[in-house]
């Protein structure tokens, strides 16, 4: 199998939620479990938490004007959790923030096969500019 070393397996694990007690209890069920499977077959187990960033949520004024910019350029949206660990978790010590997404060919994000149309790419720079115009009317 490839990436392992003889006698070794590393395994990373990511978890991402906007809901703290979620991401800590998940941790712990995953802790659990993996303790269970290596001692059931006489595998030593070591795990090791590399880095944990508390949950952001986008403010409610942002998210308004992006309604609002979104629904006045005729587009259509949805609104969703990230979970990443985005610029806007440093940005929300500053001042309140919100992110725009557009979607990417197969959902494909931060790899070399992401794609984005052309239209895509228009839809969410007018959506971009209709929030700031929206919020600085405001």
């Amino acid at each position: 199998a490839a990436n392992v070393i003889p006698g070794k397996a590393r395994l990373w694990i990511e978890l991402r939620s906007i809901d703290p007690a979620w991401l800590d209890e998940r941790r712990r069920r995953l802790e659990v479990a993996i303790t269970e499977a290596g001692r059931r077959r006489g595998v030593a187990v070591t795990m090791q938490g590399l880095s944990r960033t508390e949950p952001v949520s986008a403010a409610a004024e942002v998210m308004s004007a992006m309604e609002q910019a979104i629904a006045g350029l005729g587009l259509k949206s949805v609104t969703l959790p990230s979970g990443a660990g985005h610029d806007m978790v440093q940005m929300a010590h500053l001042g309140p923030v919100g992110m725009l997404f557009i979607p990417s060919a197969g959902g494909r994000s931060h790899c070399p096969e992401e794609w984005t149309s052309p239209e895509h790419l228009e839809a969410g720079a007018a959506a971009l500019l209709a929030t700031l115009l929206v919020l600085d009317a405001r």
